[in-house]
């Protein structure tokens, strides 16, 4: 799995990315708006259009969660580097 592609994700810039957008930050679950960033990089498998797994295809994810009720928010990081740079 791509550790790397999430590892400079900054939820800082994460968050003036997403207001830069008009987007909402609070917590869809509970209203909260801290938020931590998971230090470690996450990919989910991809499967086909039949559901089956394909070992060799993954997208890469950048994981925040809530502090207050542990929600977990995904993003693209590839997307966000791309905006961020």
């Amino acid at each position: 799995m791509p550790d790397e592609a999430t590892s400079t994700i900054d939820y800082k810039d994460v968050t003036n990315w997403l207001n830069s957008r008009g987007a909402e930050n609070g917590c869809p679950v509970c209203g909260g708006d801290v938020w931590h960033s998971w230090d470690r990089g996450l990919a989910l498998m991809i499967l086909d259009t039949e559901g089956s797994t394909d070992f060799d295809k993954w997208f890469p994810v950048a994981v925040f969660v809530c502090s207050n009720c542990a929600f977990v928010r995904l993003h693209s990081p590839g997307i966000l580097k791309e905006s961020l740079t």
